[in-house]
């Protein structure tokens, strides 16, 4: 009868059909815990997609508000608008527009009737008088009161808008908008979450061809075509998606699974909704599944090897165990039945114990299962939980690590064990928390919303909340810490954003102040330089008027047929001198012309200065008519020496230019031209000089004489000659060659003008000096 009893099959099969209820029980586990914890991660992204928009807006219209509050407290731009001075309400206002735009990307600012009628656009000037009936404006005048919010604009664009009514002597006399394009809301709040949107808009709020021209307008691909119920707006992610039945679903937060370009997303929606709190469209949250997926597969096949490897190895070793066991049962029942007697006798002694035990273990069981009971509890509490729980020892070592710690940190748990808590924090916040942790466990106080900053394993920085309390063994000793991280970084992010802004419109408003004072010095040039024009009308009135008249003149005697040979002669130098004169002239205009448009190249060649400088000093030096000057050169290098790598032409007339204010404005005395070879913070520069003994120039012009049509004193040159551009000239090229001028002049005494260049040495001088050396 033994040797039919197959103990084996008995045994191994049981325990097959147990393994392989384990293995899917853990598999459909995984499964469904993954499930949970995306569907929770993906509602918990809907929310703060609702939040960072309206943060995103909050911050955008506090700033459209400052700047209202600011152009409404310009007294100006009210008597303007109430004047109806168009032209000056434009001239004054769009200086503070370009600012605003360039500040904060303020794309509108308009002018409003009372009689709905656009007065003036300051962004396009162009276009005014017609109807305004948006939302906004229409709630502001029916409400006498600031209104903002997003609208749809015609081109399928989001725009966030604040109306301000102008109110004097408690009568509304118009309206004043401002406003801009939210466009770069979807790139913030892909920064703020790290996570992909689209931004929808259903088709009966935009018309066809309007959308088609916003998108031609803002260079995007027209996807009018893509979707037959809605448009794409704004997206951060491209790709084709299935987005239909997410559009299309009623249920609010209900998620779906889309696949695009060999990746899988969770995906979700949140309404889209204007100031009017009509629903235009959705936002379409989009997370990536993909590394997830691929994890669980992975995971998946990893827990099914093992299982099967498990498996069969316990399963053979329990089939040799019970080949073993069933030959000692055979060969051990023939003793075990003499002993049955014996035991029969002992089986009533043990009946009693075995009830006690029985009794035993059924309060064992009962109290397993009340423990089991109560682990679940906390491991569901943990899991729904955002926090993550922890244990350390009082060398601040992790001993137990559980929940949230991967999304909050990046680390598996297992990581965090045996790590000190300072491991995971910067040197600067390891210094504040060390006297903090110290205090603590000397007093064996408990840890209450301590703020501490922690390192992502990806290198970022994270804020937990830490509360926690004291651990101890039974005979009192304090064993370490056990509590709870919370991440609190987006709201320390919040807060770090409202104080930067409140900085900011601090900074703004400084800046408007200056704006104003700057604008007041502008107006002032402006009436300044409008006079130094006048005045150069004149006088290149009086310049050119003057050579034509001697040229006309002359000219008609010349018909005379008596005239003898002299006086041809002499009138045909005349009319000579007079023609040059007048050609210069013109010259000067051209090149003040080229210099202001930055039309004229540098070339740069050997010029040797010693002859550039003779070649001045011959020309001057043979017209010189004024027995009481005299005119001298100096020159201190050699030939070779002074050949240096310039402009050969710039600097020709730079020297031209100061030698004729020289001989034009020296009576008596000397002229003097030279140069000399200095050194400035180890480099070597050629400083050239005209030293004159003439009429000199104030202290108070030594800057501003070398400004275009500026003389030291209004009708100059109605007595000397001239229009006021050929030290600006000087200066512009000068410029040109990387050099500088500079002037030291005393009034009545003289003047002495430095022009100073590289002195880029060629290969034949730079040999001269070696050789020296």
């Amino acid at each position: 009868m033994l040797k039919n009893f197959n103990i084996k099959l008995k045994i191994l099969l049981p325990f097959a059909i147990v393994i392989i209820l384990l293995m899917s029980t853990s598999v459909s586990s995984i499964f469904y815990l993954q499930s949970i914890n995306e569907n929770e991660n993906l509602v918990e992204h809907a929310k703060e997609t609702e939040q960072v928009f309206n943060s995103y807006l909050h911050i955008e219209n506090q700033i459209l508000t400052t700047h209202l509050d600011y152009i409404m407290s310009d007294s100006i731009i009210i008597d303007l608008f109430q004047n109806k001075n168009k032209e000056q309400l434009y001239k004054y206002c769009l200086p503070i527009f370009e600012q605003i735009k360039l500040k904060n990307n303020i794309t509108h600012f308009y002018f409003i009737d009372t009689t709905d009628l656009c007065f003036l656009r300051v962004h396009n000037k162009n276009r005014f008088n017609d109807k305004i009936d948006r939302f906004t404006y229409i709630q502001s005048k029916k409400m006498n009161k600031t209104i903002s919010g997003i609208e749809l604009g015609i081109y399928g664009t989001f725009a966030l808008r604040c109306v301000n009514p102008i109110i004097i002597n408690n009568k509304t006399v118009g309206f004043i908008e401002l406003g801009l394009e939210i466009t770069e809301v979807t790139t913030f709040m892909k920064n703020m979450m790290n996570t992909d949107f689209v931004f929808v808009i259903d088709k009966n709020n935009v018309n066809k061809k309007n959308w088609e021209i916003g998108q031609k307008m803002l260079d995007k691909s027209n996807n009018w075509n893509d979707y037959s119920d809605f448009v794409i707006t704004e997206r951060t992610i491209n790709g084709k998606f299935d987005l239909e039945k997410i559009y299309n679903s009623n249920e609010q937060l209900e998620n779906f699974l889309l696949f695009s370009n060999n990746n899988f997303y969770k995906a979700t929606s949140v309404p889209l909704s204007d100031v009017a709190n009509k629903q235009i469209g959705k936002i379409i949250i989009l997370l990536d599944h993909t590394q997830q997926k691929k994890a669980i597969n992975i995971l998946l096949i990893i827990i099914v090897v093992i299982c099967i490897f498990v498996g069969l190895t316990i399963f053979l070793i329990f089939y040799k165990y019970t080949s073993t066991i069933e030959k000692h049962i055979y060969f051990n029942f023939e003793k075990l039945k003499k002993s049955e007697n014996k035991l029969q006798a002992q089986n009533n002694e043990y009946a009693s114990l075995n009830e006690e035990y029985k009794l035993q273990n059924d309060e064992l069981f009962l109290s397993k299962e009340k423990a089991i009971e109560s682990e679940n509890k906390l491991k569901d509490i943990i899991l729904s939980s955002n926090d993550w729980i922890w244990e350390i020892d009082n060398n601040g070592r992790y001993t137990h690590v559980h929940g949230k710690i991967k999304s909050i940190l990046g680390y598996e748990a297992d990581e965090l064990i045996g790590k000190s808590i300072f491991e995971i924090m910067t040197k600067k916040e390891v210094k504040r928390i060390k006297d903090i942790y110290l205090e603590l466990i000397t007093k064996k106080l408990p840890v209450v919303d301590l703020e501490n900053w922690n390192i992502h394993k990806n290198g970022n920085l994270v804020c937990n909340l830490v509360n926690g309390v004291p651990i101890f063994d039974k005979k009192g000793s304090m064993l370490g810490y056990r509590g709870v991280n919370k991440d609190i970084s987006y709201l320390k992010k919040i807060i770090n954003k409202l104080q930067k802004h409140n900085e900011e419109y601090s900074a703004l408003n400084e800046e408007y102040r200056i704006l104003n004072e700057e604008l007041i010095i502008a107006k002032e040039k402006a009436e300044e330089s409008s006079e130094l024009k006048t005045e150069f009308i004149n006088n290149m009135s009086h310049e050119i008027r003057t050579p034509l008249n001697a040229i006309l003149g002359f000219s008609q005697l010349l018909k005379n047929p008596d005239l003898n040979k002299v006086k041809v002669k002499q009138f045909t130098d005349i009319i000579q001198v007079s023609g040059k004169q007048l050609l210069k002239i013109i010259e000067n205009i051209i090149e003040i012309s080229k210099l202001g448009t930055k039309q004229i190249n540098v070339y740069e060649a050997k010029v040797c200065i010693n002859y550039l400088l003779l070649d001045l000093y011959e020309i001057f030096n043979s017209n010189l008519e004024n027995n009481k000057i005299t005119f001298n050169l100096k020159t201190k290098l050699s030939d070779i020496q002074s050949t240096i790598m310039t402009d050969n032409k710039k600097l020709n007339t730079i020297l031209n230019n100061l030698l004729e204010n020289a001989f034009k404005f020296t009576k008596t005395g000397y002229i003097e031209l030279g140069y000399n070879l200095i050194e400035i913070d180890n480099k070597k520069y050629l400083q050239i000089y005209i030293k004159d003994t003439g009429v000199g120039i104030n202290e108070s012009h030594h800057k501003s004489i070398f400004e275009r049509f500026v003389q030291e004193e209004k009708g100059l040159s109605r007595k000397a000659g001239g229009l006021g551009l050929g030290l600006s000239i000087a200066r512009e090229n000068v410029e040109l060659i990387d050099g500088q001028i500079t002037l030291e002049s005393v009034k009545g005494k003289g003047s002495t003008f430095y022009i100073t260049i590289p002195y880029k040495t060629t290969d034949n001088n730079q040999k001269q000096n070696d050789a020296k050396n």
